[in-house]
């Protein structure tokens, strides 16, 4: 019955104008096409069906289902003509001459393509067999929507099979009204002609009129993290935190301004945060940090359960002046590898779900200490509510959007890298879908019930 049925829906396909097809298979193996395919079978059920889409002859056994779409994510093609023959990036430091072109696949519009530069990115992540990479071109340009910019980031999500979990925490950041929440769209990548996957799109943090918006003459974006490998930087006096300066670039406006030094203008947002700091140790921080956007930046990681920010890692805190004009806000978020489920390798076994839906995350000593405050504390209650509330079901909602987007280019990605041993992660292969999304929604229901539990 199911070679029948099977057989069935391939002579459907025959008369399919679908610009995409998918052919799900049964024997550890996805077939897709990237252009309207041409069909043709042999046999009969006595001898066997075999079915030849495009020139690849597939038993029908094989077959479980075939999928076609009009509309596919975007194909993101990166070509570096003085190295043509270069397989992978290997620096994160030394930019190549590239030129980038996008099909929209209906998704976006197309990307007719532009020269610029690339090179490798990230801490960790830069690490692991597939690169995450880091675009600028030579002029400002828009893709799939996003205000025009010379800096686009290309996230690999090597160790998260559902290969959303990123945009997931991005979408809520933004429905939670955040300010400067970057915003995402899930790609293929192709370098040099070779397949790498599944990645998502997105805006490079920094002082920009597509990122943080702010005046950079006036304003500072630190970065509160362990990598401490910024130019400027500081620790902080009453929590020895690792505080950066992401942006503006102080020698460059030095250059523009002579009238204060680098050094001088560091100097003086070392006082302003410290004066900050220590007003959060006595009871009082919220006279200098500012609370809103407090609330929603621990919101999203305590659901997602980010303990990373305990370090701290990518941490984000900006402020559009010096002085009590103005305040400390949280964000833009970045960074949510390690979070949601997780599996790691324990003495060689898997060991799944390190990460307990039902335990609190931990903060680093300021987060901590602006928690504390009684009227954070009543301000965050209310706000668990309404996100349990209002926001939890269309989060759900997201997950299945995102996910029936995503999963062509995730069985794919699967093939291409399989299952890795990170040792602090297990990453596994994203070739059984459907089993990775089951086990994320089952953990953030679990997670909402601890939430609603402890709060409510």
């Amino acid at each position: 019955m199911k070679t029948i049925i099977t057989a069935l829906l391939i002579l459907i396909a025959l008369t399919s104008a679908a610009q995409r097809t998918f052919i799900y298979r049964n024997d550890n193996k996805f077939t897709r096409f990237n252009s309207a395919t041409t069909f043709s079978h042999e046999g009969n059920l006595e001898s066997g069906f075999t079915v030849t889409a495009n020139g690849e002859t597939i038993p029908v056994g094989a077959v479980d289902s075939i999928v076609f779409r009009t509309i596919d994510i975007p194909t993101i093609y990166i070509e570096t003509p003085d190295m043509p023959q270069l397989k992978e990036l290997e620096s994160k430091e030394d930019y190549l001459n590239a030129y980038i072109h996008v099909e929209g696949n209906g998704f976006i519009d197309d990307f007719e393509g532009a020269s610029g530069k690339i090179k490798g990115r990230g801490n960790s992540t830069w690490h692991f067999a597939k690169k995450p990479y880091r675009i600028k071109f030579d002029k400002k340009q828009s893709i799939g929507g996003f205000v025009k910019a010379k800096n686009y980031v290309l996230l690999a999500n090597f160790a998260d099979p559902t290969k959303i979990k990123n945009m997931l925490v991005l979408w809520l950041a933004n429905r939670l009204g955040i300010e400067f929440s970057n915003t995402t769209i899930p790609c293929d990548v192709v370098f040099n002609g070779i397949w790498k996957g599944s990645y998502t799109m997105t805006q490079k943090i920094g002082i920009s009129s597509e990122s943080v918006n702010i005046d950079e003459n006036r304003g500072i974006l630190f970065e509160l993290s362990v990598e401490y490998d910024e130019d400027y930087k500081f620790r902080s006096p009453v929590y020895q935190l690792p505080v950066m300066v992401k942006d503006p670039d102080f020698s460059d406006l030095e250059q523009t301004d002579p009238s204060i030094s680098a050094q001088e203008r560091l100097r003086l947002w070392q006082d302003d945060f410290s004066i900050a700091e220590r007003a959060a140790d006595n009871g009082d921080g919220f006279s200098y940090f500012d609370m809103n956007s407090f609330i929603d930046y621990i919101l999203v990681n305590d659901f997602v359960a980010n303990s990373e920010i305990g370090y701290p890692k990518s941490v984000y805190i900006y402020k559009e002046g010096l002085g009590n004009g103005e305040k400390y806000k949280f964000g833009p978020l970045w960074d949510f590898d390690i979070a949601f489920n997780i599996d790691r390798m324990d003495n060689g076994e898997i060991n799944p779900e390190v990460i307990d839906p039902n335990k609190s995350i931990w903060l680093n000593p300021l987060f901590a200490s602006l928690s504390s405050d009684p009227n954070f504390k009543a301000a965050y209650k209310a706000r668990v509510k309404e996100f349990i509330e209002d926001i939890l079901p269309e989060f759900m909602k997201q997950i299945d959007i995102y996910a029936s987007s995503v999963e062509p280019s995730a069985k794919t990605d699967g093939l291409i890298w399989g299952d890795n041993n990170l040792k602090w992660i297990y990453a596994h292969s994203s070739f059984d879908y459907k089993n990775h999304i089951e086990k994320l929604r089952s953990w953030v229901v679990r997670r909402s019930q601890y939430l609603k539990s402890k709060y409510l």
